[in-house]
């Protein structure tokens, strides 16, 4: 009767069931859908808060793990969920799938709002918990191009380095989330980290034909042109299309090092030496490029 009254919205009813003494814990036996549950579900403030007072429980969990918190955390509610964590919650609670209550916010709060993810954090969520992949919120964040997001968790201190098949740094540049949110987190991870097929993301940027943007953007981050990965490649090498806007990107960058007197491996003087029109430009930005005696 109590699932009943709270299906229909009917405050009245469930302080009248509660004041003769059902139980508050009672739930739907077969997906273990309790009161508290269902009241979060509906969003109906003043009969969680009735619930909680008769002392429903916070930490029960429906057949897929969720916690009380996990499903608060799911209406993207802040009055809910600022209600659920008044009552002391275990915030270490994770799901079926390893997710706490931020992996949760991070997958369905508004891009623009982080009051959720601040919620949680402050609270004591952890903000590096991972999942049964092995990803962290922040990797969640930038999977889903929710910038913004990934600005709070870092803010907070996402730890940059986690990983599972990406790092944060690789899968932002791949996934071209916003120059800020790159920045952000190169400034603390390493650029030239390989994935697991062992590849920079520089390599990844010439063997996908990113965008010549995109390669000026890598190298000004200091991507290296001279680390090999397994097969033995510098990334220059990996480019399809040596009349590219994105192999002259190459050739300005290694005349710049040139001009800097830093290393450049003899395998990206081959490309440019064996290719004419690769030579030309050489040749031309050299001759413009270097200082007058």
């Amino acid at each position: 009767m109590l699932l009943w009254a709270i299906y229909w919205k009917n405050s009245f009813a469930v302080n009248l069931l509660l004041k003769n003494n059902i139980d508050v814990n009672c739930e739907n036996q077969q997906d273990g859908i309790g009161a508290l549950y269902l009241a979060i579900k509906s969003e109906e403030l003043d009969i969680i808060c009735i619930l909680l007072k008769y002392g429903a429980d916070v930490n029960c969990r429906d057949f897929k793990g969720n916690s009380i918190l996990h499903i608060a955390v799911q209406t993207n509610n802040v009055a809910v969920i600022k209600e659920i964590l008044k009552q002391k919650p275990d915030l270490k609670a994770i799901n079926n799938l390893g997710q706490n209550a931020l992996h949760i916010a991070t997958l369905g709060a508004d891009e623009k709002n982080n009051v959720i993810i601040t919620l949680l954090i402050e609270a004591g969520v952890a903000i590096d918990g991972l999942d049964c992949q092995n990803e962290t919120p922040l990797l969640y964040s930038i999977g889903l191009r929710k910038n913004n997001m990934a600005e709070g968790l870092l803010k907070y201190k996402a730890d940059v380095n986690l990983k599972n098949y990406y790092s944060p740094l690789f899968l932002a540049i791949i996934l071209e989330v916003s120059p800020r949110v790159i920045n952000i987190i190169a400034s603390q991870a390493d650029i030239n980290e390989k994935n697991i097929e062992d590849d920079t993301v520089l390599h990844y940027a010439c063997k996908h034909n990113m965008s010549s943007g995109r390669l000026k953007f890598l190298l000004i981050l200091k991507a290296d042109v001279n680390i090999f990965n397994s097969q033995g490649l510098v990334p220059f090498s990996l480019l399809t299309n040596l009349k590219s806007e994105q192999a002259v990107t190459m050739v300005e960058h290694i005349v710049s090092l040139k001009l800097e007197n830093k290393y450049v491996h003899k395998d990206n003087w081959d490309i440019i030496f064996h290719n004419e029109t690769l030579l030309a430009l050489y040749n031309n930005y050299l001759s413009r490029n270097e200082p007058s005696i």
